[in-house]
């Protein structure tokens, strides 16, 4: 036999485990899920590795059942075969999953970083400002210039957010940044 002989061998019989699938064959769904275990496998450990609250075990679960799903859904006239539909799909839904948990996370995060007040701009003294001047521009990046003229505006942490249209988490890392430079600079 040809290789694409085999192939083609592969290909018609996940066709008919699909179709078996479909009717309600629990045995076919056993026989795929075995072949497509490795995805699954590489698909959750990839989740786990990116710093979710979602463990190997869980998004194996979630995995699983979407896989469960797709193959009852699979079309065959749609024109996809079989197992590039079920990576692409099991991809984007790990994929989904990391981008959901990660914008949550920085939700939360932005919502944990308040400003005091004005009084903690006194990390950054007038003086260091002033000497600050004598520095060149090219030791700060845009934003942290930008940062640095709101401040000898005498603008509040809370307009500086507004006015640069960043989060909480982005200027506070900002002022960390500015703070450091100065310190190492006029030092």
């Amino acid at each position: 036999m040809k290789n694409t002989d085999i192939e083609l061998a592969e290909f018609d019989s996940q066709l008919k485990s699909v179709k078996n699938v479909q009717k309600g064959s629990i045995s076919d769904l056993k026989k795929l899920l075995s072949k497509y275990d490795p995805l699954i496998r590489s698909l959750s450990y990839r989740a786990e590795i990116s710093n979710t609250a979602l463990t190997f075990e869980d998004m194996h679960s979630i995995l699983t059942a979407k896989f469960w799903e797709l193959t009852k859904n699979f079309d065959q006239k749609k024109g996809k075969h079989f197992a590039s539909y079920i990576k692409e799909f099991l991809t984007f839904e790990t994929s989904n999953r990391i981008r959901a948990f990660t914008s949550n996370k920085h939700k939360a995060m932005n919502e944990q970083v308040e400003f005091l007040d004005n009084s903690e701009q006194e990390e950054i003294p007038k003086l260091m400002l002033e000497d600050f001047v004598n520095l060149r521009k090219n030791n700060f990046s845009e934003e942290e210039w930008n940062y640095i003229n709101l401040i000898k505006q005498n603008k509040s942490n809370n307009e500086i957010v507004e006015l640069m249209n960043k989060n909480k988490v982005s200027v506070y890392s900002i002022r960390k940044r500015v703070v450091n430079k100065l310190k190492k600079n006029i030092s």
